[in-house]
């Protein structure tokens, strides 16, 4: 079991870093080209669009940074659970329309993931700390 819970956090804390790291990166682009970025599975547009996806990103990083090295390891459990209330309103409580049973397919797939990446979160809890022994 301990083996199980060790590679779910290591999951964990992939899936959060290139999820944040990727939020960076479409915010900087946003930010950057006067393309006008446009995701309509979020409530924002135009400039709060990319000020609020390099945001996302930069905390996203800083949470997951934090709990790779042992501290304020409670935000990672935090910031994957927004992910995840993020995308279920995404996809569900929005007007998005998907592209198909292919575009619904990868929407079901990425989210299930985030799910999975939020579980492997919460083993984080469940971590000693450095130097301690219990």
């Amino acid at each position: 079991m301990r083996i199980v819970a060790l590679l779910l956090r290591f999951y964990s804390y992939i899936f959060e870093f290139l999820l944040s790291l990727g939020l960076l990166i479409l915010g900087i682009i946003g930010a950057t080209s006067n393309n006008g970025l446009s995701l309509d599975m979020l409530p924002w547009t135009g400039a709060a669009l990319t000020h609020w996806l390099t945001g996302l990103g930069i905390i996203g990083l800083v949470c997951t940074i934090l709990a790779i090295l042992n501290w304020f390891r409670f935000l990672f459990p935090l910031w994957a659970l927004f992910v995840v209330i993020m995308l279920f309103r995404a996809y569900v409580l929005s007007p998005y329309t998907f592209s198909g049973p292919a575009g619904f397919k990868q929407a079901v797939v990425f989210f299930l993931l985030a799910v999975i990446a939020f579980i492997g979160s919460l083993f984080e809890f469940g971590r000693r700390e450095r130097g301690r022994k219990v």
